[in-house]
């Protein structure tokens, strides 16, 4: 998750090389800037020049650039959870050994709280495709940088995946029922719930939430085990010398391969034509294919699926992120991903979910869409163009015909309770929106007969 400042890259590091795989070990005082400097200089017999702290995104991870007098530098990490550390580093040098592009480790403390990695440098594909993204034109050399990022992913997927000690994943060694579950619920208590318009069923949509579990656990049912990195996105990959380097790997674990291609492609902020998307998809399938037969019709029809989950999951993070901590990045990735949303229910995607699909097409119906900001405005006057409050006319219009709430388990928290409605006025300005003058009930689908489905089938 290193995404440092804006210096110089330092590709080409000459510092002595460590044996792969045997990380150098050693104890460290207790200050957690003085671990790492510790680290370098039983590492290098001398301390950094100049130290530099590297501003992350969403973890608590504290970053630095540990720099010598001629410039060349390192990355210092310094963790917070033991599981998560281990993950990390273990998974890093199985990594390694598989030759795959990822941070060689070069001193690991004896905790495993704190370790030296190479520098990758400052750019991220995320920066490096800003153009594009923020016009939605992509030009040619754009395009190829995504093409050799996505391309790299059947590598990390088959070759990552075999002979892997799956007690290194963390928290789970594969996509489970219960993992799939816990995103779930992320979207639901994180994100719906924090919009107090948006009155629903919950047993309703439980019903439906727990058949879409199932056909994704179907997905992963047979064929050769493969490597989920969970978090796959412009933002997580380096380019070094002009070659992708993949960082933030420490969640993954087995699961099915289409689920980091929705990462990749559906990413909010991206803006990626279908023409493209297609266009890169074609380009892991001809990846995939080289190291694993792969039926690149069954791959898109699964794929689908993996994108309405994905979507979930990623609308969670950015209302606990950006609605509940009002982090900026993550308000502002909130209308692009709902403009995901709609593309993709508007192909009949969750149709095998009728109840969510009512819940999904309340939230993006409920208001049309914005464009997406322009980062360079305040937090505060983004935030009040994203999400103007409703017109008059058209407030006193739902108040007079939207239907109350009929039982407490129906109604968000977030009305009733002073703690989160009062957080702060940027909550309000971002809630603002969905007054609770202008709820929406949603019908039960208890008189409506559901679609029979195969579990497995692509929705």
């Amino acid at each position: 998750m290193l995404r440092g400042s804006p210096r110089r890259p330092t590709s080409g590091l000459t510092f002595p090389p460590v044996p792969r795989g045997s990380a150098a070990q050693i104890s460290y005082p207790t200050h957690p800037l003085q671990r790492l400097i510790s680290l370098y200089k039983n590492l290098y017999a001398a301390e950094p020049a100049s130290v530099e702290r590297i501003t992350g995104s969403g973890s608590p991870r504290q970053y630095y650039r540990m720099s010598d007098q001629s410039g060349r530098s390192v990355i210092g990490t310094i963790g917070t959870s033991l599981e998560e550390n281990r993950a990390f580093i273990g998974l890093t040098r199985h990594f390694e050994e598989c030759r795959l592009p990822v941070p060689h480790l070069l001193a690991v403390s004896s905790d495993q709280m704190a370790y030296l990695q190479a520098d990758l440098g400052s750019t991220s594909l995320y920066q490096a495709v800003s153009q594009g993204r923020e016009s939605g034109d992509y030009s040619p050399a754009e395009q190829q940088l995504l093409r050799q990022a996505i391309a790299v992913l059947p590598r990390f997927q088959i070759l990552g995946a075999r002979e892997l000690d799956t007690s290194l994943c963390y928290p789970t060694p594969r996509m489970d029922s219960m993992s799939i579950m816990f995103d779930l619920n992320y979207f639901k208590y994180c994100f719906l719930k924090l919009l107090p318009a948006i009155d629903f069923n919950e047993i309703s949509l439980q019903h439906d939430l727990e058949r879409l579990t199932a056909d994704i656990l179907a997905l992963t049912a047979d064929g050769e085990p493969a490597l989920m990195l969970r978090d796959f996105q412009a933002r997580n990959v380096m380019l070094t010398d002009g070659q992708p380097y993949l960082i933030d790997y420490q969640g993954c674990r087995l699961g099915p391969v289409e689920y980091d291609l929705a990462s990749f492609l559906w990413q909010a902020s991206a803006r990626y034509t279908a023409e493209l998307r297609n266009q890169l998809i074609d380009t892991y399938i001809e990846a995939a294919s080289k190291l694993r037969p792969t039926d690149c019709t069954l791959l898109r029809q699964r794929l689908q699926l993996m994108v309405l989950f994905r979507l979930l999951q990623v609308l969670g993070a950015y209302g606990f992120r950006g609605l509940h901590e009002r982090k900026a990045y993550f308000l502002h990735s909130i209308p692009p991903a709902l403009a995901n949303l709609r593309e993709l229910l508007a192909t009949g995607a969750a149709n095998s979910y009728p109840y969510l699909e009512q819940v999904l097409n309340s939230i993006i119906n409920y208001q049309p869409l914005p464009p997406p900001p322009s980062p360079s405005p305040s937090t505060a006057s983004a935030i009040r163009r994203e999400y103007p409050p409703i017109p008059p006319a058209m407030a006193a219009a739902t108040s007079s015909t939207a239907a109350p709430p009929t039982t407490p388990a129906a109604t968000s928290p977030t009305s009733s309770s002073p703690a989160l409605t009062a957080k702060s006025s940027t909550f309000s300005r971002v809630t603002a929106r969905y007054s609770s003058s202008s709820a929406m009930s949603i019908p039960s689908p208890s008189t409506t007969p559901r679609p029979t489905y195969a579990a497995g089938s692509p929705a």
